[in-house]
Order: C-alpha cells, then sequence, then structure tokens
C-alpha cells in the first residue's frame, strides 16, 4: 500500500478509472473504480478536496462523489500520487494548466467569416474584433441566434447576459455608435 492507505489502478486501456452515473431523478454522480486499500479514507478526501457528499459503494471497490465532478476527480488523484497503471498521456490531460501558459481559442464561424480577405496577421486581435463588430450591418444582426450575438457582443466589450431581444438591443445600440 502506499502512505495514503489506499490507491486507484488505471483502466485496460490506460485511462482513470473514472466515470459518470445517473440516478434516480436526474441525479449525477462521479464514480471512482479500482479502489485497492481504504476506500473511505479515499472518500474522505474526496469529500474535503471537492466540498460534497459520497458515499462507498457496496464490497469498497468503487467510491461515489457526489454531482458531474469527473475532471476534479482525476485532477485529485493525479495530484495525490495514488494512481498506478494510469498512462503518461491521460495524467497529463487531467493536470491544471500552467500559470504562465494561455490558451488560446480556436477561431469561430464568426472570426473566419469577418477575417480579413490577405489573413494578415497586422492587426491586433481585439482591434480585429471590434472591426467585425462595425461591420456588421443591422439585418445580419436582426437573424443572428443568442451565441453569434453573445460573441458580438463580448468583441464589442459589452454585457453578454439577458434574452435575445435585450442582446439585440445592445448591439443594435452599439452599431448606431
Amino acid at each position: 500500500m502506499g502512505p495514503l492507505g489506499y490507491f486507484v489502478t488505471g483502466s485496460k486501456k490506460g485511462a482513470f478509472p473514472v466515470g459518470l452515473e445517473k440516478r434516480g431523478c436526474g441525479k449525477k454522480v462521479t464514480v471512482v473504480k479500482n479502489v485497492v486499500g481504504d476506500a473511505g479514507a479515499l472518500l474522505q478526501a474526496l469529500k474535503k478536496r471537492l466540498g460534497c457528499g459520497g458515499a462507498v459503494c457496496p464490497g469498497g471497490s468503487s467510491v461515489e462523489v457526489q454531482g458531474e465532478r469527473k475532471a476534479e476527480v482525476e485532477r485529485f488523484l493525479a495530484d495525490a500520487g495514488c494512481v498506478k497503471a494510469v498512462s503518461g498521456a491521460h495524467k497529463a490531460a487531467a493536470a491544471p494548466a500552467k500559470a504562465g501558459a494561455q490558451k488560446v481559442a480556436a477561431p469561430t464561424r464568426l472570426d473566419r467569416k469577418f477575417a480579413p480577405a490577405g489573413g494578415g496577421g497586422a492587426e491586433p486581435a481585439a482591434a480585429a474584433a471590434a472591426a467585425a463588430v462595425s461591420t456588421c450591418s443591422r439585418d445580419a444582426a436582426k437573424r443572428m441566434k443568442p451565441p453569434e450575438l453573445k460573441e458580438q457582443l463580448k468583441a464589442a466589450g459589452l454585457p453578454t447576459v439577458g434574452n435575445k431581444k435585450e442582446l439585440l438591443a445592445r448591439l443594435l445600440a452599439h452599431l448606431q455608435t
């Protein structure tokens, strides 16, 4: 055993043995399988870290945690060092992002639609987003769905909270200025 009194073995494909199950009334639980050793200690550590409830399944080889918390459970297991037979790729995927590294979002459909024809990157991203909003016509804005309206408002630096009518009114007011 280890200093923790428990460990979790990976699946046959080298993945974390963590999954989601649906219970009655639409409730979801995160299940950690293949627990070897003191499952109660693992449950207590998970409950303390995640701030939720849980239970040890009959037989003691799996633990249930309330809620849809697969990513957090995998990150906890990787950080605690209590997993065996899990591939390095899966451990790296569960690890939190580095503090200095920033993720760049993939371009959306609107980004590609309003991208300059030359494809040059001379214009900063914020200026490009503002230019995309200013090139949007009133008729095009009226045909947009709420996610597209939110993208336009976000690019303009405006609030993105509200129903479609409120979002459209906010975008049209911005386009008039």
